[in-house]
């Protein structure tokens, strides 16, 4: 796996060793993440397209403990209950656990779509096995390399704290074209999208969707 992330990412954070539990918004992270962290304590895959966050890492934006308390996960209200988010993708995206109301079910990967806030059960042997051939190699399938590829032609180049953010939300009609895209501020782009989600939840389909915003 390190020899994996060497190739692919831009940036490893060292190993994080002598760890013994971790509790995340209430939630124990399970050991197999755990191990993970003791390959490398989060990592940004080339051109930030992937970021796994660490516990307590030397760049901060990497810092799962903060990204889970960041105000933005409360905007998305009940469709964030019991999810514990370790990564993201370049256009916002989380990828995290679900965790169950039984104490004994260890919990599921999934990803949690920023537009809409569905969560997507993610079928992998292990966290590892779902990096190596989702996020990371020559040819990653979790993400949409097209798009990406025209968004960096264009000069739409976001850092670790930013998003590909489509600047009319494809949960209001927006096209997921290059033309719709813009970047911006990772935590002010679910600002956003986590009121839109919600509204849409309890709107009939159709109903259009406004006066919506981000603390300031």
């Amino acid at each position: 796996m390190r020899q994996v992330l060497q190739a692919h990412c831009d940036r490893v954070e060292e190993p994080r060793s002598g760890m013994g539990p971790v509790l995340v918004a209430g939630y124990r992270l399970p050991a197999v993440h755990l191990e993970l962290l003791r390959v490398a304590n989060g990592f940004v895959s080339k051109r930030a397209a992937f970021r796994l966050f660490g516990i307590e890492p030397t760049l901060p934006a990497l810092d799962l403990l903060e990204w889970n308390r960041s105000p933005w996960v409360a905007e998305y209200g009940a469709l964030a209950a019991g999810l514990v988010f370790i990564a993201e993708d370049i256009f916002g995206d989380q990828y995290g656990w679900r965790f169950s109301d039984t104490a004994d079910q260890n919990p599921v990967l999934v990803k949690f779509w920023c537009e809409g806030g569905e969560t997507e059960v993610i079928e992998a042997g292990s966290l590892s096995a779902w990096l190596t051939s989702s996020m990371l190699g020559d040819k990653p399938t979790g993400l949409d390399r097209p798009l990406v590829s025209a968004a960096f032609a264009q000069g739409l180049r976001p850092s670790v704290t930013e998003h590909l953010s489509f600047v009319l939300p494809l949960i209001t009609g927006g096209a997921a074209e290059v033309s719709n895209l813009e970047v911006a501020d990772r935590a002010f782009h679910l600002h956003l999208l986590g009121q839109l989600s919600l509204k849409n939840q309890r709107l009939p389909e159709g109903t259009r969707i406004n006066r919506f915003w981000s603390e300031s």
